[in-house]
């Protein structure tokens, strides 16, 4: 019987891009998941705020049919394209995972809504062989 195939979508700042490039190749390893980060051509590169806007909706797209969000929040850090990538994410009723406490208390709030699937990945579960 063959494995269930998950799309998971990784957001986080452009800051830790190497971070998060490492991140998806790790989780590639374990097969028969469709990872989507940062530096894939969907996503925003510098190429300036209409484009970033025109991605970002492609990416919205992708949320509505993942799977899983992963959020790379090193340090607690969430900026304003991530923030919306949950929210999105949180609206179309996918699980958010995030790697870190997050630095806000508003994402911290998140973490204890009931109606949420929104948790933070404390015990590195996202490094093990077992995806959720």
């Amino acid at each position: 019987m063959a494995k269930q195939k998950y799309l998971i979508l990784i957001s986080g700042s452009m800051r830790f891009k190497e971070e998060m490039t490492l991140l998806s190749t790790k989780l590639r390893e374990f097969g028969n998941n469709k990872i989507i980060e940062p530096s894939d051509d969907i996503y925003y590169q510098g190429i300036g705020l209409i484009e970033k806007a025109k991605n970002h909706k492609i990416f919205e797209k992708l949320i509505e049919n993942a799977d899983l969000l992963l959020v790379y929040n090193k340090e607690g850090y969430i900026g304003l394209s991530s923030a919306m990538e949950i929210q999105k994410a949180l609206d179309c009723k996918v699980p958010v995972r995030l790697l870190f406490e997050p630095e806000a208390i508003e994402f911290k709030a998140f973490c204890l809504h009931p109606e949420y699937d929104f948790k933070v990945d404390e015990r590195n579960f996202f490094f093990s062989e077992k995806l959720y």
